[in-house]
């Protein structure tokens, strides 16, 4: 495997884990067992996550375009 073709790899498993953060963060609303606080630890930490992946992508995007010439 290229790097390229890692790097692509990689861009796609991305994408799907930002969609599984997203879906953690729906489903936390309706855990009656979590205090208020508790689901606004667990809110920010998720965010946090989901902002890195964000991150991720694009920084990996930067150097896909780099390995491509673009």
């Amino acid at each position: 495997m290229t790097l390229l073709e890692y790097v692509e790899s990689s861009l796609e498993d991305e994408s799907g884990a930002k969609d599984k953060y997203q879906t953690m963060m729906d489903l936390l609303e309706s855990e009656e067992n979590l205090s208020d606080s508790e689901k606004s630890l667990i809110m920010g930490i998720l965010f946090k996550i989901q902002t890195d992946e964000k991150t991720h992508d694009l920084l990996l995007n930067i150097i896909k375009d780099v390995l491509e010439g673009d």
